[in-house]
């Protein structure tokens, strides 16, 4: 005779009995669910510091530790370790785009996504930020905005000290511990972390350069490779040393600069226990084992 179990919490606020209608045959089912209505994290990692409320959350979390990945694409050999990898993935495969602009040639695989798109005609922008200037076209933009005005970074790494804002950012942090790369070049071997990336990447192939400079002829491929540009227009100097008085227009030229505060040799020759703060120190190093000149 089937035994139904009823989901009760385990301590009920103000001393009042508190219970859901959620019912099961199984106690198994039924100690799962209450899960849900507890804070507490039962279920440790035995490798690293994590901890979760499920049991099948826990397995799938192993799976990062393990390298065993049980979720195979049917389209082709790709092998992942979350069914949420897998999902990302399968979108590479996926090339039909149903749904078409009457305005313009554009076209998108899903409907919620056209009519945000049809926002870009009319230019009807009816959620507005409260903590600045910005508005825009939907609710998921605007909450999306939101998130940059708070420095609250809620979504944890299990297995790092990372921490991110959104949930995808996690997501895609993630895939550096799985080392997945779930979108593939059809052209060459080329494999990349994010849909985005694989779209730059493609312009190796095409040649493409869409970012153009309205002040010169300079063309490239990516967007903050022309924002970069545009610092030699207007002369900003955004990055700022933390120890001098130091500006500079570019992130790589800061690291360079700061190794002139460190001690740190991080470069390496080979042949020799040769070490040096700077790459073009070293290559000029080499020159003295090669009887060559520097690389440029």
């Amino acid at each position: 005779m089937d035994v139904t179990y009823t989901t009760k919490s385990d301590k009920a606020e103000d001393e009042k009995d508190l219970r859901c209608s959620t019912s099961s045959t199984t106690e198994v089912d039924v100690n799962q669910h209450l899960s849900n209505h507890s804070t507490k994290k039962l279920y440790e990692c035995s490798v690293c510091d994590y901890r979760c409320k499920r049991l099948g959350t826990l397995k799938r979390h192993i799976f990062l530790h393990t390298g065993v990945k049980p979720y195979f694409c049917t389209e082709c050999e790709y092998k992942c370790a979350t069914k949420f990898l897998l999902k990302s993935h399968a979108r590479s495969h996926s090339v039909e785009k149903r749904f078409e602009c009457s305005i313009c040639d554009y076209k998108c695989k899903r409907s919620d996504t056209l009519k945000h798109h049809l926002l870009t005609h009319t230019g009807v922008k009816p959620y507005s930020c409260n903590e600045c200037e910005y508005k825009f076209a939907t609710v998921g933009l605007l909450n999306a905005h939101a998130i940059t005005h708070s420095n609250e970074k809620i979504h944890k790494c299990s297995i790092c000290d990372y921490k991110g804002k959104r949930r995808w950012e996690l997501h895609r942090h993630m895939m550096i511990h799985t080392q997945e790369k779930p979108f593939a070049c059809t052209l060459c071997n080329h494999k990349c972390i994010t849909s985005g990336q694989l779209q730059i990447h493609m312009r190796i192939h095409t040649k493409d350069k869409p970012f153009v400079c309205l002040i010169c002829d300079y063309k490239c491929s990516q967007y903050t490779n022309l924002k970069k540009h545009l610092y030699i227009h207007t002369g900003e100097k955004p990055f700022p040393c933390t120890v001098c008085d130091y500006k500079c227009s570019s992130g790589s030229d800061l690291k360079r600069h700061m190794s002139v505060h460190s001690n740190k040799k991080q470069y390496e020759c080979t042949i020799c226990d040769y070490r040096c703060k700077h790459l073009h120190h070293l290559k000029k190093h080499i020159q003295n084992h090669t009887n060559k000149n520097p690389i440029v």
